[in-house]
């Protein structure tokens, strides 16, 4: 495996098990404020960053360029999932810089290792 696809499956597992874990805690990481009700919906988005990970990770050729882009089209929803949540005033764009550069900086990771492989 390349050291690119590892530092992104590394990057996603961590991020995504963390969320897993500890919604209240990865909620206050990316300047949401905490609130009971986003367990739910934070630990999807954990179980998708882990498996993201995991595919990445355990595969080759086809099937991992397969779960890269996988991961690409994700990040390229998130970023535009945190332009749209500043744009309506749900997230301050302190929180949405963060939460999209994450997001962008997943696409550029795994837009690399694409290229990459």
């Amino acid at each position: 495996m390349s050291p690119l696809v590892l530092s992104l499956a590394a990057g996603r597992a961590a991020i995504g098990a963390f969320t897993w874990v500890a919604p209240q805690s990865a909620s206050k990481v990316f300047g949401l404020d905490p609130d009971p009700k986003f367990g739910y919906i934070a630990r999807l988005f954990g179980a998708r960053d882990v498996a993201l990970a995991i595919g990445a990770a355990t595969t080759e050729g086809d099937a991992q360029r397969t779960w890269l882009a996988l991961g690409l089209f994700c990040d390229a929803l998130d970023v535009a999932a945190a332009g749209l949540a500043h744009r309506d005033g749900s997230m301050r764009p302190q929180a949405a810089a963060l939460a999209g550069g994450a997001a962008v900086s997943g696409a550029v990771l795994g837009a690399l290792a694409l290229r990459e492989g």
